[in-house]
């Protein structure tokens, strides 16, 4: 009651502030009959590898770019376009009760169901987490399966099933009313705005965005726009061309208010830093801060600028950042000067420092795998699992031209330590400017250190929580054994500095938590949820700090691990992290 009392104080703010919204708001009363105006579009799904032709969707009483879905047809779309080829299987089914103006949806795979309430205007979940899910689980972070469909063998990484811990969230209701999001029940459709319906039902569950820009529809990654999301400057795909040459220079009001609370209630539900922000809800936050007023202009630059300051300024927390603009603001077009926030700008110098530090030492980047008298570097910047399981087996572990990302730098970094004769006694993992990265990755390197590998996840939006437990086959002989791991015949530390974030983060918590790993250098630099890509109704694509937060186990308690982890052993200057000479003698001679 006192969450929804405060919401329709700030929506009357809103409407005092800005009277001509009052009229958006009302002009789809759920009462009133609707005009419609019915369109098929073609959906471009993950690049042109897969294009369904004919998507109806809807516009109502003359609004043309606010889409609108019919439930029971969305639900036969996703089904038709999920099913396996040469299988009967069902994905998602619908159940209209048109007495009750309901829909149920049932997400097949794991029996999960919502139920749509047309006229409550509510959502209920009885568990989000199992809804949608591509996985068996839906809070394991790790997506290799480990196991090979084809063999019928074990590889690379094993679960540790009765080392599971898990508890169940709480189902959710989320108030679709008190979000203002229209949608009606009428001539026997379902209609909810296309954003809502696959924000809600699919694209969460996947870490896809959909955008829609009233030619087509556009499903997938965040990044599917642009050829190469590292490039710069970034160019336009083939689908780009497609997505950002319907250039439209005007929101209408109605899109603009339904685009701004629907972004309140994503984030509402699925920034995972709300508590650490202190925010109770979104829409009065973005009263507090008053970057209401440009989200709900017209003009979509202005509101993609209001948006990325939003992001970059106020969230502040690095993984989260704006990615690519609307298709109504067009690709080319410039923005203001962005505004960072103290987070990036230190970011930003911390790199620039540490570098800098680097530079003298090895200009050119240190080796991936080194060996300094009795002591093992390995080094890389990024957390990486670019191959399915099976690849690796295939791997001459013998030559440095094997190492194509993390998983076959440990492979070959294992070889070399563990071979006849080899003087290794010390194992050093610099993570000291690793940014973070892949959780397969992550977690196969934990794994190769302690043996067990126990990670944490907390789901901030239902309250569900799982460690789950993970086995690493390192030296390619499809058991996991002693063998594979390191723990019990070297001396093992972890380099990490403020650099140190995500990934390269949740690894030295995970060390800690064990006590088998001396840290060296400086606290992390945090970063403690899996990363959530995101896009606004009227195009937008962005990326936040999901729902999913990452922690460690100790004492049976999960703790978060977005403030970093502090070293065993602190390292005052910079140049010992570089100089490998000098940062041996303080290794060897630390005890």
């Amino acid at each position: 009651m006192k969450r929804t009392l405060c919401l329709l104080l700030c929506f009357a703010m809103l409407l005092a502030c800005c009277p001509s919204l009052g009229e958006a708001a009302v002009v789809q009363e759920k009462t009133a009959p609707w005009t419609l105006e019915e369109k098929a579009l073609p959906m471009y799904i993950e690049g042109f590898g897969m294009v369904h032709t004919g998507v109806p969707v809807y516009y109502a009483n003359g609004v043309n770019d606010l889409p609108y879905v019919d439930l029971m047809e969305w639900a036969i779309l996703m089904d038709l376009l999920m099913m396996e080829e040469g299988s009967d299987n069902h994905f998602y089914t619908a159940e209209l009760d048109e007495k009750e103006k309901q829909v149920l949806l049932t997400y097949k795979p794991t029996a999960s169901n919502a139920l749509i309430s047309f006229e409550e205007s509510v959502v209920l979940f009885e568990n989000y987490d199992t809804f949608g899910t591509v996985r068996p689980d839906a809070l394991d972070i790790v997506s290799l399966s480990g196991f090979n469909e084809l063999t019928g063998q074990q590889e690379l990484v094993a679960r540790v099933v009765d080392l599971r811990n898990e508890r169940k969230g709480e189902s959710k209701v989320i108030p679709l009313d008190s979000y203002q999001i229209p949608m009606t029940f009428q001539d026997g459709k379902c209609l909810m705005p296309l954003h809502t319906v696959f924000d809600l039902f699919f694209c969460i569950q996947r870490n896809y965005v959909c955008c829609c820009n009233n030619e087509a529809i556009f499903l997938g990654g965040k990044g599917m726009f642009v050829q190469s999301e590292d490039a710069d400057p970034m160019e336009l795909s083939e689908l780009g061309e497609l997505y950002y040459k319907a250039h439209k220079t005007e929101r209408s009001a109605q899109l603009a208010l339904f685009g701004f609370y629907e972004l309140c209630m994503e984030m509402d539900c699925f920034y995972g830093l709300k508590d650490s922000h202190n925010i109770h809800d979104f829409l009065e936050l973005m009263v507090q801060t008053e970057y209401y007023e440009r989200l709900l202009s017209p003009d979509p630059a202005v509101a993609d600028a209001c948006l990325r300051d939003f992001i970059n300024f106020y969230f502040d927390d690095l993984h989260s950042s704006y990615n690519f603009p609307s298709w109504m603001t067009g690709f080319e077009t410039e923005l203001p000067e962005e505004k960072n926030g103290i987070s990036a700008r230190r970011d930003t110098k911390v790199s620039r420092t540490y570098h800098s530090a680097l530079e003298p030492f090895a200009p050119d980047g240190l080796p991936a795998y080194q060996e300094i008298g009795n002591t093992a570097y390995v080094t890389f910047n990024g957390f990486v699992a670019n191959h399915p399981s099976a690849y690796y087996y295939d791997l001459d572990l013998s030559s440095e031209d094997c190492i194509t990302d993390t998983i076959s730098l440990v492979l070959y970094a294992h070889h070399q330590i563990t071979r006849e004769n080899s003087p290794v006694e010390n194992v050093v993992l610099d993570l000291s400017l690793n940014g973070g990265g892949d959780a397969d990755a992550a977690v196969f390197v934990i794994s190769w250190f302690l043996g067990e590998a126990a990670v944490a996840n907390v789901d901030t939006f239902t309250g569900a929580q799982v460690s789950g437990t993970y086995l690493a086959d390192t030296n390619l002989d499809r058991e996991f054994s002693e063998e594979d791991w390191l723990i019990y015949r070297y001396q093992l530390y972890c380099l990490i500095s403020p650099y140190s974030f995500s990934c390269a983060n949740l690894v030295p918590w995970a060390f800690k938590s064990d006590g088998a790993v001396t840290l060296v250098g400086r606290t992390s630099g945090g970063g403690s949820c899996l990363v959530q890509s995101m896009a606004t109704a009227w195009g937008t694509i962005f990326q936040m700090s999901g729902a999913n937060r990452l922690a460690y186990v100790k004492n049976g308690s999960f703790y978060d691990v977005d403030r970093g982890v502090e070293p065993d052993i602190v390292l005052t200057k910079l140049s010992s992290f570089f100089d490998r000479e000098k940062l041996t003698n303080i290794i060897n001679n630390a005890y």
